[in-house]
C-alpha cells in the first residue's frame, strides 16, 4: 500500500536594507533560495512576504508573526534564508522561533540547510 506524504504550506519571508540595484539583487537571490527549497521538498509555498525597510523596521514581520500565530493558521512553515533577515540578535530569534513553535508553525532558516541543487528552469521561473 502507497501512502501519500501530506505537503506543508509556507510562508517565505524576504528582507533586505539594501538600496538600488544591490537592494533587487539581494531580493530576487533570496526568492530564488526559498523557491528552491520549496521546490525540492514537500513544501507549497502559498505567500512570499517583502520587506526592504530600514534595519529596525519590520512591520510586515510583526503582521506576519500575528498571522501565523492566529487561530487562522494560514501555513505550517515559515521560510527565511538567513537568521540575519529575522534580527541580529539571537535572544530576538529565539523568541521569534519559540512564539512560532508554540503555534505549530516551523520555523526554516536556510542559512543552516545544505544548498540544494536548483531545479532546471528555476531561473527562468523567478
Amino acid at each position: 500500500m502507497k501512502t501519500i506524504t501530506p505537503y506543508m504550506s509556507a510562508c517565505g519571508y524576504i528582507r533586505s536594507t539594501a538600496s538600488g540595484l544591490r537592494l533587487r539583487v539581494s531580493l530576487l537571490e533570496q526568492s530564488r533560495r526559498i523557491n528552491a527549497f520549496s521546490a525540492g521538498g514537500k513544501h507549497i509555498l502559498t505567500r512570499t512576504v517583502i520587506e526592504a525597510h530600514g534595519v529596525d523596521d519590520q512591520p510586515e514581520l510583526a503582521r506576519l508573526l500575528d498571522l501565523a500565530t492566529s487561530p487562522e493558521h494560514p501555513f505550517d512553515q515559515l521560510i527565511v534564508s538567513a537568521a540575519k533577515h529575522l534580527s541580529s540578535e539571537p535572544r530576538r530569534i529565539r523568541e521569534l522561533k519559540d512564539r512560532l513553535s508554540r503555534a505549530d508553525v516551523r520555523l526554516i532558516i536556510l542559512e543552516a540547510v545544505p544548498t540544494l541543487v536548483r531545479p532546471p528552469m528555476m531561473a527562468e521561473v523567478l
